[in-house]
């Protein structure tokens, strides 16, 4: 399992990471040069977001703890 340091070189890593934060429900896709959160999950519809896309160039950019705080700060929801 990855750690909040780890680099995830797959998307199923990071929502791994996520389930183990309690945060389920999303997936990650690629298009052209930056990465897109998407699914109903337990932090809200990300239909509804303003904007879910991350802008790096590999998953592994950042850092597992990067990546939840992605979705966390795009989301609106509170952590922890």
């Amino acid at each position: 399992m990855l750690q909040s340091k780890d680099r995830p070189n797959a998307r199923s890593q990071i929502i791994l990471y996520f389930a183990t934060k309690g945060i389920t429900g999303y997936e990650i896709e690629k298009i052209e040069s930056a990465f897109y959160f998407f699914g109903e999950g337990s932090i809200g519809p990300t239909h509804l977001w303003p904007s879910t896309q991350v802008l790096v160039a590999k998953l592994s950019d950042l850092t597992c703890e990067q990546w939840l705080r992605e979705i966390i700060t795009l989301s609106g929801a509170k952590n922890g």
